[in-house]
């Protein structure tokens, strides 16, 4: 029998197909995947006659493995030693493999049941089979029964297998191609290698596979070792919204043969034009310097490692460069080193869980410095809200433009403070010289030229235990000091 659900019963207009269902050979190439947490057994049945292929287990296979759920994840102090790298913590921890092998076994054998109830003896016989869902009427509820999902719910192979001249049983509702590397333009990477090794050994490497086993060429691997001892590269391109991950396979060559940080710096200078894609020098390494004249999207050196990455505005750009957006969301996320010079503003939640990096940049959205565990940023203009939270290191000055800094901090683990010892005063005057020598900043050049008064708007936002200890500090040293 049908499971009974809250969608509704009915079919939709006759060729009006839902996002969630097959089109042409959509289903053959690709994995539908179900993103919300599976917390009931029986949602990975729904999920899969709705077409999922892959389900997300979050807190019940945590749970599994010994969480007790007290919502301390970001505090780096779980109780049981799961959310954690405090090794007083990590030693709390009880869990085994067999403690998660048993609890999929289990998720397994429930599937398996309801299957049988079905009469269904294999999953892919069920993905994508929506005639198996019908209405479950909510009594007392009369809005939810006005709710329609019967487009959501319509079977369309037979429409698809029409409008295709085909059997319906040979159009696909699993993926059935082992990988599926989509029709779009050789990534720019590979092109940057294949220049790299000319401009090295005095010849392009041999022909080789995009992905996979045969795409790492012995000659590319040999003309990366060679780096050391040659002059530095300047590779110059033009790219658009497209040009996904630059730098990010060139950095996993250089890895295989130097590691994150052994090749020397300046080795390589690449110089983008235009508009870069998602992900622009992500888990760069050092001996690495993208530079990008325009713009970029989302997650720029998310995950580097080392490196250098700088984004300014056209020398010909008629906008102030301070006020406008230069990159996108989630800038540096888990980034453990490396540089970032941003001439502009860049979007929410940036320096997420930097771990390392040195940014300097001209505005952030809201939730800056999010999850932030070590590392320095910069900031030389208007921040959004939620500032810092669940910041638990490293250090943030922004420049306080309209004086309401303060109350956009989330001060549950951080503190904003004026910035006034010497020492920081110093550090932060030396980055912003760096931004403007490197980008050309104006902004930089204004602040720079009126110190004084620039000094006075400058805060400082850190951890609240590293505040406490370096009060004590100061406390210590001022008692020891002859009067």
């Amino acid at each position: 029998e049908p499971l009974p659900t809250i969608c509704p019963e009915g079919t939709g207009p006759a060729g009006h197909y839902p996002v969630c269902d097959i089109v042409g050979e959509r289903a053959a190439t690709c994995i539908a995947e179900v993103c919300a947490p599976v917390d009931e057994l029986r949602d990975v049945v729904i999920a899969a006659i709705l077409g999922a292929e892959q389900y997300n287990f979050g807190t019940t296979a945590m749970i599994a493995m010994g969480c007790v759920y007290v919502r301390k994840c970001h505090l780096n102090t779980c109780p049981v030693g799961i959310a954690t790298t405090d090794p007083k913590f990590r030693a709390k921890f009880k869990g085994t493999p067999e403690m998660v092998i048993n609890y999929f076994n289990a998720v397994a054998i429930e599937a398996r049941e309801i299957m049988a109830k079905l009469g269904i003896r294999k999953l892919d016989d069920l993905i994508g089979r929506p005639e198996y869902l019908t209405q479950r009427e909510v009594p007392s509820h009369p809005k939810a029964n006005t709710l329609n999902f019967s487009r959501l719910l319509k079977d369309v192979v037979p429409a698809v297998a029409e409008a295709m001249e085909k059997k319906a049983t040979d159009i696909a509702r699993i993926c059935t191609k082992e990988r599926n590397d989509g029709i779009a333009k050789t990534a720019l990477d590979i092109n940057i290698l294949s220049d790299i090794v000319a401009a090295i050994s005095g010849r392009r490497p041999s022909e080789s596979t995009e992905y996979g086993t045969g795409s790492i060429t012995p000659d590319t691997l040999e003309a990366i070792k060679l780096i050391p001892d040659r002059a530095p590269v300047s590779l110059t391109y033009d790219v658009v919204n497209t040009d996904r991950n630059i730098g990010t396979r060139l950095s996993g060559r250089i890895a295989q043969v130097f590691g994150n940080y052994d090749l020397p710096s300046g080795s390589i200078h690449i110089t983008c034009k235009g508009s870069a894609g998602q992900s622009f020098g992500t888990f760069l390494v050092n001996g690495v310097t993208l530079e990008l004249i325009g713009e970029a999207n989302d997650y720029v050196g998310k995950g580097m490692a080392s490196g250098e990455i700088i984004l300014r505005v056209c020398p010909t750009a008629k906008f102030e460069a301070s006020k406008n957006s230069i990159a996108g969301n989630t800038c540096l996320y888990g980034a453990t080193g490396g540089s970032l010079f941003a001439n502009g503003r860049t979007g929410e939640r940036f320096a997420v869980r930097n771990s390392g990096a040195t940014a300097i940049v001209e505005g952030v959205g809201d939730h800056g410095c999010e999850y932030m565990t070590n590392g320095t940023v910069v900031i030389l203009g208007k921040t959004g809200k939620n500032f810092g939270a669940g910041m638990s290191g490293g250090t943030a000055f922004v420049y306080d433009v309209d004086g309401k800094f303060y109350s956009r901090v989330n001060t549950e683990m951080v503190v904003a403070l004026p910035v006034r010892r010497p020492q920081d005063l110093a550090e932060v005057k030396s980055l912003i010289i760096l931004h403007q020598q490197k980008t050309e900043s104006k902004q930089a050049a204004d602040l720079l030229a009126d110190w004084e008064t620039t000094s006075l708007k400058l805060v400082r936002v850190i951890a609240k235990e590293r505040a406490e200890l370096e009060a004590a500090e100061e406390q210590h040293e001022a008692a020891s000091t002859p009067k």
